[in-house]
């Protein structure tokens, strides 16, 4: 049997990457471990001072909610997914007023800006230290391209984690416009990879 590559994947909030957890688990089986040392408070952990997982050297896949820093000594390929900025935005703030039914106290605008401006970012770091980017909205060709660029097979792509549609915050124009500004190095940066993306289509 082939030996699988290790790597780590940096899941970033509301992309995807749940659906490409399960595929992950179910591949490495007791090689992948996840990381659950994400703070609750709708930030990034800034990893400095906080335990790493048990053996999680001994392990092949490390996934969980952290910046590009906290396993880079480890000097294993990098991954992640995106998507574009506002949609992602819309998409966590309403799970959160779905899990507080409603209650959350911030307006989606104060929430871009107070906790997450430039997330993308703040997580990636230098895109250059990644062996792989996946764009969200192009979800099957990215994992195409992910099973191509570390040699392995997923298997069927099962979507969960989905948000029922009539929990989808809507944005008004004047919203969205907001949220665009204070998201600008993301959007950018999502662009620059779907450019990418594209040409690896035309190949």
């Amino acid at each position: 049997m082939k030996k699988l590559p290790k790597f780590i994947f940096v899941h970033i909030v509301k992309t995807g990457g749940t659906s490409l957890r399960e595929m992950i688990k179910k591949l490495y089986n007791d090689k992948y471990i996840l990381d659950k040392t994400y703070n609750r408070k709708n930030k990034i952990l800034t990893i400095k001072n906080k335990p790493y997982p048990k053996d999680y050297k001994s392990k092949s896949v490390i996934h969980g909610h952290f910046r590009f820093d906290r396993y880079e000594h480890l000097g294993w390929p990098m991954i992640t997914f995106i998507r574009h900025p506002v949609s992602r935005m819309v998409s966590e703030y309403s799970r959160i007023q779905y899990r507080l039914k409603g209650q959350y106290k911030l307006d989606i605008v104060s929430f871009a800006r107070i906790h997450r401006s430039n997330l993308y970012n703040e997580v990636i770091g230098d895109v250059s230290k990644f062996a792989f980017i996946g764009i969200t909205e192009n979800y099957d060709k990215s994992i195409k391209d992910l099973e191509k660029v570390l040699g392995i097979k997923f298997g069927p792509i099962k979507k969960i984690n989905v948000m029922p549609p009539n929990y989808t915050y809507k944005l008004s124009k004047a919203q969205r416009k907001k949220i665009e500004i204070i998201t600008k190095k993301d959007i950018e940066l999502y662009h620059t990879q779907k450019i990418l993306l594209n040409k690896r289509n035309k190949k």
